[in-house]
């Protein structure tokens, strides 16, 4: 059981995401009014959000095709996990990686990136998250 808005709603499986979980949503009636409206506000934000992502995620792929790290973002996403937003957002925020020779100086990079900006993010990039 999961409690949404004070009520007991059944879940659906946890790792079931996409079409079928949006219907099961989209499904989901309450008996205030009330709570039916902000439940329909948060299904909209949701869709607009994702409307949104969708047109970064295109017009970002558009800007890949003129970057000079166009290799680099292939090899990132090459990794199981990493997809075209977080290679492109890795490689921003770090430039080119070939001016790292191992492992260690982009970790003293981060490290002092991370106490640089102490003051006003408590954790570092928001990709780099420990």
């Amino acid at each position: 059981m999961r409690f949404c808005f004070g009520m007991a709603i059944t879940m659906i499986e946890d790792n079931v995401g996409g079409p079928r979980r949006s219907r099961w949503l989209a499904g989901l009636k309450f008996a205030s009014p009330v709570q039916q409206i902000v439940f329909q506000e948060y299904i909209e934000a949701v869709k607009q959000a994702t409307g949104r992502v969708a047109g970064l995620e295109h017009e970002m792929a558009q800007a890949l095709q003129t970057w000079e790290l166009v290799p680099v973002v292939k090899a990132l996403m090459a990794l199981r996990v990493v997809k075209l937003l977080t290679a492109m957002t890795v490689l921003a925020e770090l430039g080119d990686l070939s001016r790292l020779t191992s492992p260690s100086p982009l970790m003293a990079y981060l490290v002092s990136e991370r106490k640089r900006h102490l003051p006003y993010l408590t954790r570092g990039f928001s990709v780099f998250r420990w």
